[in-house]
């Protein structure tokens, strides 16, 4: 199996991501900025003190890499039958966080209480901050889309730049104001075969060749027309896509009816009022339930510093470390709705559902609509799915399919380039990093006078990490399950991961790191209370 760009595909049959969904990017781009500029990167030593090759490296992290396998998604029982089996994992069995040696519930990121939307929710948002291009010729990435909070993957250049995302003007000389939306097939199961289909519940899809959006559903409309096809990858960030752009259609409409707006007015302002919702649910909502209390209690503090400022970059750090934290969060098994069985709606079941893929069953079936109780907190609900524990392992489909990528690697799992990305990209390890904050907390410390309030009470939590905050103990691991990946870390070869590792896995590891991650690297998300600017 291969992954492109997240999504599964059979070997050899991945489709072309070249499609009609494209970002007008800026020229050239924007290089990232570095958070650690103290900090030179050290290249991982054995343990007679000579540095490692790339050849040994790489050989070190596939093992690591391929070690991080499992199937669990919180508490040790088998993969559950039932709905309510699902949204019970993680609350029974043995807990690791209530060992001495792991954090205790105060100072730890309690991700097995965020609900499993969030982990789909925080993919979309760095689709919206981030999308990494490498020069031909070698050098640092760069970002090619804007680092604002602005959904430039759902409006895109807007209505003028890119037409063909929005339905057409029902007056003359107006201006679009929806987007298209897609309609769904008839259902997957024959067992369900009374759910209804041609609901307006997909993205809208083409295929070259036709005669252009298939309204009625079927089997071939397939190429999303989306601006970012990242955002068609699986099953759950697709459904997303597609809420914002019916509530956008939603407000839009009402604007235009209520308020007696032309086309042009009713989607900038629909676009400006959707957009400062999102930013709302990204600080008030997503980084609330990531961040410790502390953390989070000291960004909003920073908003108006936030709202001022308009920057420009985002560090490599966050791009290529704490954004990662969504692949430690990604379930092996979901709950889609009361039509899918759970054994079915596996994580590599949600990726099948994927515009790159040649077998997509696309347009998306009705019955695997996303029932989102299942996923997000909604009053009056039951408890939704929990997100998958933070850890070192991942869902195995993250450690055994290989992605298709344009620029090659070495080994390429999700798992094994989180762990490559770092050193490719020079980042210093986990350890030196919070070494490092302890030093700056030390100093700025030293700089406060007596009695004023403290600036910096969430930065004082990141300290060293050492073997047992890598390597559970062994009372844990067997509620862990990861008695390969001690076995990997035992062998002499791949010492140096216990005091060099690399910053993606300290990042899921360790909440406090993660916090500081996420926590810092978001200064350089403009929060903007003005209202973007249209494109027309």
């Amino acid at each position: 199996m291969r992954l492109l760009h997240g999504s599964l595909s059979s070997a050899g049959n991945a489709r072309s991501a070249t499609s009609l969904s494209a970002i007008p990017a800026p020229t050239g781009g924007d290089p990232y900025d570095r958070l650690f500029k103290g900090l030179a990167y050290a290249r991982p030593k054995d343990q007679s003190g000579k540095e490692i090759g790339d050849d040994d490296l790489i050989n070190s992290l596939r093992q690591i890499a391929e070690a991080r396998r499992s199937a669990k998604d919180g508490a040790p029982t088998d993969p559950p039958n039932d709905e309510k089996d699902l949204k019970s994992e993680g609350a029974a069995g043995a807990d690791p966080s209530n060992h001495d040696d792991h954090p205790k519930p105060e100072d730890a990121t309690a991700v097995a209480e965020i609900p499993a939307g969030y982990t789909y929710l925080g993919q979309f948002i760095i689709h919206d901050l981030t999308r990494s291009q490498f020069p031909a010729r070698g050098g640092a990435p760069i970002n090619v889309v804007t680092a604002r909070l602005d959904l430039d993957t759902v409006y895109g250049g807007g209505p003028s730049l890119c037409p063909h995302f929005y339905q057409r003007a029902t007056k003359e000389k107006d201006s679009p104001c929806l987007f298209l939306l897609g309609r769904t097939a008839g259902a997957k199961q024959p067992r369900n075969a009374a759910v209804p289909g041609n609901q307006p519940l997909d993205l809208p899809r083409i295929e070259a060749g036709t005669l252009g959006i298939y309204e009625t559903g079927g089997d071939k409309a397939v190429t999303p027309l989306i601006p970012d096809p990242r955002n068609d990858e699986n099953l759950v960030i697709s459904q997303l896509h597609g809420l914002f752009v019916r509530v956008h259609n939603r407000v839009a409409a009402y604007l235009g009816k209520a308020r007696k707006l032309n086309g042009r007015d009713s989607f900038s302002q629909a676009q400006a009022f959707v957009t400062a919702c999102y930013r709302q649910i990204v600080v008030h909502d997503y980084l609330k339930r990531l961040l410790p209390k502390e953390y989070h209690d000291e960004l909003i503090a920073d908003s108006p510093k936030l709202i001022r400022n308009d920057f420009g970059t985002l560090f490599v750090e966050f791009a290529f470390g704490a954004a990662r934290v969504c692949h430690a969060m990604s379930r092996q098994h979901y709950v889609i709705n009361t039509h899918i069985d759970p054994e079915f709606s596996s994580l590599g079941g949600l990726l099948e559902f994927s515009s790159h893929r040649f077998d997509a069953p696309l347009p998306l079936p009705s019955d695997w609509v996303i029932n989102w109780e299942n996923f997000f907190e909604i009053p009056n609900a039951a408890p939704p799915q929990p997100a998958r524990r933070l850890t070192p392992l991942l869902s195995p489909v993250l450690v055994d399919a290989e992605t298709t990528l344009s620029r090659p690697a070495p080994h390429d799992s999700v798992s094994f380039l989180d762990l490559w990305r770092c050193h490719e990209q020079s980042l210093p390890s986990g350890q030196a990093c919070a070494q490092f904050l302890t030093g700056e907390i030390e100093r700025l410390s030293r700089k406060e006078k007596p009695g004023t309030t403290r600036r910096v009470p969430a930065l004082a939590a990141p300290r060293t990490l050492g073997r047992s905050k890598i390597v559970p103990p062994d009372r844990l691991r067997l509620s862990l399950f990861v008695e390969d990946l001690v076995k990997a870390l035992s062998e002499k070869a791949n010492e140096w991961f216990l005091t060099e590792t690399p910053l993606t896995t300290i990042l899921p590891r360790k909440p406090t790191c993660t916090a500081m991650a996420a926590g810092l690297s978001v200064r350089s998300v403009p929060i903007s209370s003005r209202a973007p600017s249209a494109a027309h």
